[in-house]
């Protein structure tokens, strides 16, 4: 599942000068061909239009078709941007600058947005009082908060008890809250000197696992509606 990450020139140029400054692998997708294998060369530009250059892993002929490119940074999810290929040898290809990137999905158990009310209270060992955070996405295995959360927290750690509180888009009324009992640290971002995002995993069942299911689905629908 395809979903827009960002379309801001500045945040593109920054993502691509790292991919090409790592010499990060993509895959290249088309319609009825095999899926390649590139790297990252350089940012070209020539004539004030610019180009992301790729080496080949083996030579190929791209077709007329667009093309998908598709790659992964450590610690982030898949991304990828796509366009017609403008220049290209046995070696190398070049490709449109991108004017937009996507994310790509692929969990077992999609992620739904959850309202900026929705808060994880988080105990800690460590801490007298539970750290408290906005959950930003949640699925059935895992969460995205962002919060003034513990320095002490890093990846790997596991925490909780951890007490979900979520509201719908609309409705004012919280879903019933549940508990966690546990979580593993899949990521940490210091986002300021104050806020930090955490990824989390785990796994749940009984009464919490059925609340989560029933407000996953009542978000799904909700969201449903207002597309209409």
């Amino acid at each position: 599942m395809r979903k827009l990450w960002t379309t801001d020139p500045d945040t593109i140029q920054q993502e691509m000068e790292i991919v090409t400054k790592d010499k990060a692998p993509f895959s290249l997708f088309q319609s009825g061909q095999p899926t390649r294998k590139l790297t990252a060369l350089e940012i070209s530009e020539k004539d004030g239009v610019k180009h992301i250059i790729f080496t080949k892993l083996t030579p190929f002929t791209v077709s007329e078709d667009i093309c998908y490119l598709i790659y992964h940074r450590p610690g982030e999810m898949m991304r990828g941007f796509h366009g017609p290929s403008q220049r290209e040898s046995q070696q190398l290809l070049a490709v449109p600058f991108p004017t937009e990137i996507f994310q790509v999905q692929r969990r077992k158990f999609p992620r739904i947005d959850t309202p900026g009310n929705s808060q994880a209270s988080i105990a800690l060992d460590y801490a007298q009082l539970p750290n408290v955070a906005s959950v930003v996405d949640i699925c059935l295995e895992g969460a995205k908060m962002i919060g003034k959360l513990s320095p002490r927290i890093r990846k790997n750690d596991v925490i909780g008890p951890i007490t979900f509180t979520l509201y719908m888009r609309v409705a004012t009324m919280a879903i019933d809250s549940f508990t966690v009992p546990n979580a593993t640290v899949t990521r940490v971002r210091e986002l300021d000197e104050i806020k930090r995002e955490i990824g989390i995993h785990f796994k749940i069942s009984g009464e919490a696992r059925a609340t989560l299911e029933h407000y996953i689905k009542l978000r799904t629908i909700e969201d449903s509606a207002q597309k209409k």
